[in-house]
């Protein structure tokens, strides 16, 4: 009878423990999944603006990037391809679509955050038929992740990447 009393505590602890982890782990993946679709939408409605204005602004850029701030820190990579016509080289009377890419530092160092052009020109212009894609990828630690990291012993992260992509619709004249 005296050899059972400590597993008796044992397994009521691991019972407390149960009790507690199972909900707060369950209500910190939810806030995670919340959290991902929240971004997802407001990454969403950037490129779409962006797509059918046909530019990236300062003003659209750093409100996107204000929103999404609030539910984490992500490594943000924005990529215009530029639709652009080569000569085919078999046959120098056709010319072939390629798609050529420009990346953060194009588009917001030499454009919109270029301080030696004027504010009201600091704009990142495209093309009809060109594409705008924003690929995020989430650089910060969720509640969930650090609790089942904790938990696991794992130190795999399963943080999230969202890529999203859009055709341009119009030009900015």
């Amino acid at each position: 009878m005296i050899g059972e009393f400590p597993l008796k505590i044992v397994s009521f602890l691991i019972v407390i423990i149960m009790i507690l982890i199972i909900p707060v782990m369950y209500q910190f993946k939810t806030v995670d999944t919340v959290s991902y679709n929240t971004v997802y939408e407001y990454t969403e409605e950037f490129v779409t603006k962006c797509s059918t204005q046909g530019q990236v602004t300062k003003q659209l850029f750093e409100n996107y990037v204000n929103k999404i701030s609030i539910l984490g820190v992500y490594d943000i990579k924005v990529e215009h391809q530029e639709k652009i016509y080569v000569p085919d080289p078999g046959d120098p009377a056709l010319y072939q679509e390629v798609y050529v890419s420009t990346f953060n530092s194009g588009i917001f160092d030499d454009s919109i955050y270029n301080t030696s052009v004027p504010a009201s020109d600091r704009v990142y212009n495209m093309n009809a038929e060109d594409y705008l894609v924003v690929t995020l990828n989430r650089t910060s630690y969720t509640f969930y992740e650090a609790l089942k990291m904790r938990l696991t012993g794992s130190s795999t992260r399963s943080g999230y990447y969202i890529r999203i992509g859009e055709m341009v619709k119009n030009e900015h004249n």
